[in-house]
Formats: structure tokens, C-alpha cells, sequence
């Protein structure tokens, strides 16, 4: 079933036991060993979850071009255009699903001649026309939803979630609005910093 593992688990205790008669040939048939096993275990795999970058490289291209079927892309909405491609023309899929939402967090460029050329322009932007937009939400109440969905969707976001009994648990009485409206924008004053290299409090 794993042809490979014996003679890789000889590698790892050689290499532990004693790294210095390690030699550049021992290397090179461990990578080639530990190549083949990837592709064996890739091969066995219905559903295969990785990044856009990953889908790209060399040791699985040959594997993915040979059996996916269909490319998922979840939170597309992020992905600059050039990662959104690398799986697209990595695995050479029948179907692709693009999910995400341009309206939220979208790719981070810090070039200014990048944004100009497009680079901020994603791929599921570009399709955007064609999409289809999942209306009904899980996750908030439906009083808090009612910004995002006017703000952002043209009041077309609905609520999955029943409509929560609120009268017996009323909010403390700083909260702006009472137990009217379960929300409110709290303008906060400060500075940002930002450290090179790790320390116990920050960076971590």
C-alpha cells in the first residue's frame, strides 16, 4: 500500500543518527524517494485541498493534469489574477468554481504601477456578470446584517437564522441604541506600529 515508507523511515534514521557521513547522493535519492510517494498518495486522493501556489509545482503538475476533473477556488475574491490562473493552467480542469466576494477584502498590492496595470483586478471580478449571488446568511443577526446588506448588496442579503426572542435579554445600559438595534460603530484613536523581528509581545 506504501511501497515507499519503509526505505524513507532508513533515510530519517540515518540522518538523525548520523548526519555527517550524509552524502550528496544520499540527498538526492531521498528527494526523488520522497517525490514518488508524494505522487503515490496524490494519486490515491479524491479531493485534494492546497493553495493556488502549491497547485503549481512541478512535483504534482503531472499528477493534477492527469485526474482533476473540477478546480475549486475559494475566497477568489482575494486572489490576485495570476494566482487565480496557476491552478487553472497547472491542472487543466474541465469545470472551475470560483467563490468568493470582491466586496469584502480584496488583494493586497503595494505597487502603485501594479494597480495601475490591473493587478488589483481579480479574476472573479472579471466574471463577475456571470456569478451567482448565495442571498440567505448564517452568520448574523438580522439586524446587524441590515448595514452590510444595504451598504454593500443593494438590500439583497436575507437571514437564515430565526429571529432571536431579544426582549428577555436586554443589552446594558451604555449600549447606544438599547436593545433596538444590536450594533454600533465605536470610533477608536491610536497609532499602528510595526516591528521587524519577533519579541515575547509582539510579532509572534
Amino acid at each position: 500500500d506504501r511501497p515507499f515508507a519503509e526505505k524513507i523511515k532508513e533515510y530519517d534514521a540515518k540522518f538523525r543518527r548520523d548526519p555527517k557521513s550524509v552524502e550528496f547522493k544520499d540527498i538526492r535519492d531521498y528527494k526523488k524517494l520522497l517525490s514518488e510517494a508524494y505522487l503515490q498518495e496524490v494519486e490515491k486522493a479524491q479531493i485534494i485541498l492546497c493553495t493556488c501556489g502549491t497547485s503549481g509545482h512541478n512535483l504534482y503538475r503531472k499528477a493534477f493534469q492527469k485526474f482533476i476533473k473540477q478546480v475549486i477556488v475559494d475566497e477568489c475574491g482575494m486572489c490576485k489574477e495570476p494566482e487565480t490562473l496557476i491552478p487553472l493552467v497547472a491542472c487543466n480542469p474541465e469545470k472551475v468554481v470560483l467563490i468568493g466576494d470582491h466586496k469584502q477584502l480584496q488583494p493586497v498590492i503595494m505597487s502603485r504601477h501594479a494597480k495601475i496595470n490591473g493587478l488589483d483586478r481579480t479574476l472573479f471580478e472579471e466574471y463577475g456578470e456571470d456569478s451567482i449571488m448565495l442571498e440567505t446568511q448564517y452568520r448574523m443577526h438580522n439586524a446587524i446584517q441590515q448595514f452590510p446588506s444595504n451598504q454593500f448588496y443593494d438590500g439583497r442579503l436575507e437571514c437564515g437564522l430565526p429571529e432571536p426572542d431579544r426582549a428577555t435579554r436586554p443589552f446594558h445600559d451604555f449600549w447606544p441604541a438599547g436593545n433596538r438595534r444590536p450594533i454600533a460603530f465605536c470610533h477608536i484613536e491610536g497609532e499602528e506600529s510595526m516591528q521587524s523581528v519577533t519579541t515575547d509581545t509582539a510579532g509572534a
